[in-house]
């Protein structure tokens, strides 16, 4: 067993050493802010199209750099569990 409290849009483990994997993650956190948002705190809030859609290609760019790292760290028929809070 064991825990890996570094950011997870970087390798965590070495390559294939991962036989049973379980992923708690919040997947709200972005790996970086791609831009101030005007008029509000949260993203999702703004009124700016512009600022909503750079938030949504980060979340699927930090999205897929998520799975590729937690794929490069899995061995061959490895069970992964993820759980993610929304």
């Amino acid at each position: 067993m064991a825990a890996c409290g570094t950011q997870f849009y970087k390798q965590c483990f070495p390559s294939g050493s991962i036989h049973l994997g379980l992923c708690c993650i919040a997947i709200q956190c972005l790996s970086k802010m791609p831009c101030n948002v005007t008029g509000d705190l949260l993203h999702y809030h703004s009124q700016n199209p512009d600022e909503r859609e750079l938030f949504s290609k980060q979340a699927e760019a930090d999205w897929e750099t998520f799975l590729l790292m937690r794929a490069k760290e899995l061995s061959p028929g490895t069970l992964k569990c993820g759980v993610a809070e929304a």
